[in-house]
């Protein structure tokens, strides 16, 4: 009897044992498996188990297919819009720096042009100067403000050749005298005006058109009345 007794309790006790091992095991690895917050298959073949600190969270393998394709897409379409941003604004600034459309067969708005380019090049100096453009930049602008200029230039000599004026001279030499004072006087104001104009233009307070329209204006007015000099004081020499 105290031999059965033995072995039973023997035998509880082995139980006991194995019970409380297998216990501590297990709550050993679910912890583990927290702390690493590692991934096991399920039951489900295309599903994920992830479990971590937070709780479990299934995420169906399909839809993180779909998702990764979707961040593709949408790279791809950033990728795109910004080089049609580029395009766009390259664009733009080769329409900015453009010159405007120039009556070429009109002397004076030739001129007007090549002094703007004149002045446009002074401003592109200045700007390298305080470093706003870089020498590369630099060197390419000027070259195409000069082969603009010498276009002009080569426009203006043909025009001149080809340039008739017309104005009514006084009839009396008192009044060709008078009339003569009246021309250099005017060219003197007439000078000034152009000086400022110019300043005004270099230090933005015209826009390039409107520097343009307002010099075509002045290089017509100037052209005549050194015409008009030059007839009166021609023909007061040779009365002289």
């Amino acid at each position: 009897m105290i031999r059965r007794f033995m072995i039973l309790c023997a035998i509880l006790i082995a139980f006991t044992g194995c019970s409380d091992s297998s216990i501590e095991r297990e709550g050993g690895r679910t912890q583990e498996i927290v702390q690493e917050s590692s991934v096991q298959a399920s039951s489900t073949p295309d599903r994920l188990v992830v479990s971590d600190d937070t709780g479990a969270q299934s995420v169906s393998s399909a839809e993180s297919s779909q998702m990764s394709s979707a961040k593709e897409e949408m790279s791809s379409m950033t990728q795109d819009f910004s080089v049609s941003s580029s395009q766009a604004q390259t664009s733009s600034m080769a329409a900015s720096s453009a010159s405007p459309a120039v009556d070429t067969n009109n002397l004076f708005a030739v001129r007007a042009e090549k002094e703007a380019l004149e002045i446009d090049l002074k401003m592109l100096e200045s700007r390298y100067r305080i470093g706003e453009i870089d020498d590369s930049s630099f060197r390419q602008e000027k070259d195409r403000l000069i082969q603009q200029k010498d276009t002009y230039d080569r426009l203006e000599d043909e025009l001149e050749r080809s340039q008739t004026y017309t104005f009514t001279l006084p009839e009396t030499i008192d009044g060709k005298i008078q009339r003569l004072h009246e021309v250099e006087r005017e060219l003197e104001i007439l000078e000034e005006e152009m000086d400022k104009a110019e300043d005004d233009y270099f230090m933005g307070k015209y826009t390039r058109e409107e520097f343009v329209s307002l010099r075509t204006e002045q290089e017509q007015r100037e052209d005549t009345l050194d015409e008009e000099e030059d007839w009166l004081d021609d023909y007061l020499d040779d009365w002289d």
